[in-house]
């Protein structure tokens, strides 16, 4: 398991993920695509895919803060849902050597 981080719609995950993060999340929970693109411009944040060597796992999408990560969205493929995906994409987080905070609702 390894993150990509996206950076602009021509990355060839940035749809998939795009719609992950659509169903998995109420409108009012996430940001709309003209708010997302904008946003990705920060350098603080970070949208991310979660891989499986090149197959699409799952999205984490968070800020880097000083010594922080505030995780925002953290979802996986419905189909991929159970089965340990979540932990190994926190475990991956928790290697930068940072606090973590997660935003749950």
């Amino acid at each position: 398991m390894h993150f990509e981080r996206i950076k602009d719609t021509q990355n060839r995950y940035f749809d998939g993920a795009y719609r992950l993060c659509e169903s998995s999340f109420p409108t009012e929970e996430r940001r709309d695509r003209e708010e997302l693109l904008r946003v990705m411009k920060n350098d603080d944040y970070h949208f991310c895919v979660l891989l499986d060597g090149d197959e699409l796992c799952g999205i984490v999408l968070y800020w880097k803060i000083g010594e922080l990560i505030y995780l925002e969205h953290l979802a996986t493929l419905p189909e991929k849902r159970c089965s340990g995906l979540g932990a190994a994409a926190l475990e991956l987080l928790k290697q930068e050597g940072k606090m973590i905070i997660l935003e749950i609702e």
